[in-house]
């Protein structure tokens, strides 16, 4: 059962819809840069969570995305909406009904979401790769090897309130390198589904290892 005060919903479906109403395409699916693709599932998007949105169609995945297509277009037709532009007395930087807003302002300054550290991230990166954290730090272009430094950095900038300077210092490599792997790694993922896939997983890694060691 889909419930219809569901603001982050309408939000997300309302988004989803921008570029066909300024007619850049026909339909949300056409374009490129919308993340409409991954909510429907032709495409995936390693960092983006769909979950919170499609588990209040269905408990199926399959299910729940076919009926957010449709949530979607029945809802194509609806024009510019002032709430979801920040238009209003409330704090334009949130999005959301009266109450909600309020509880996310007042929770703001003694309740921000913990971030991994370093030592986090790489554990999580071990697990994925099955390998000892040390071997990060092998000279060499070991492929796999390359490929898990690469993904430590994404990690370290998606997860974490620390800089790849930081991994730098405990990995020993150059930021330089750091920063180029991560940037490739983001690239290939778009196009390789296993990659993107390894990324999801190392996503609910660091989560996992976070929480037990905290």
């Amino acid at each position: 059962m889909i419930d219809a005060d569901s603001y982050l919903t309408q939000l997300v479906g309302y988004i989803h819809q921008n570029p066909v109403r300024a007619r850049m395409v026909k339909k949300c699916e056409d374009y490129e840069w919308s993340s409409h693709r991954a909510y429907i599932g032709t495409n995936l998007i390693p960092w983006l969570t769909t979950q919170s949105v499609l588990s209040q169609f269905s408990e199926k995945e399959e299910t729940a995305r076919m009926l957010f297509q449709e949530f979607v277009v029945a809802n194509s037709g609806e024009g510019h909406r002032a709430e979801f532009h920040g238009a209003g007395d409330l704090d334009s930087r949130v999005f959301g009904e009266d109450r909600f807003v309020d509880e996310v302002l007042y929770k703001a300054g003694s309740h921000q979401p913990k971030q991994a550290d370093i030592e986090v991230i790489l554990k999580a990166v071990g697990q994925l790769y099955e390998i000892d954290v040390e071997e990060l730090s092998k000279p060499g272009q070991d492929r796999r090897l390359s490929e898990a430094r690469s993904m430590a950095a994404w990690g370290v900038k998606e997860m974490s309130s620390s800089t790849l300077t930081e991994l730098s210092g405990e990995i020993g490599r150059d930021v330089t390198s750091l920063s180029s792997g991560e940037k490739r790694l983001k690239k290939r993922s778009m196009d390789d589904p296993v990659l993107a896939k390894r990324m999801e997983n190392l996503k609910r890694l660091i989560g996992e290892v976070a929480m037990l060691q905290s």
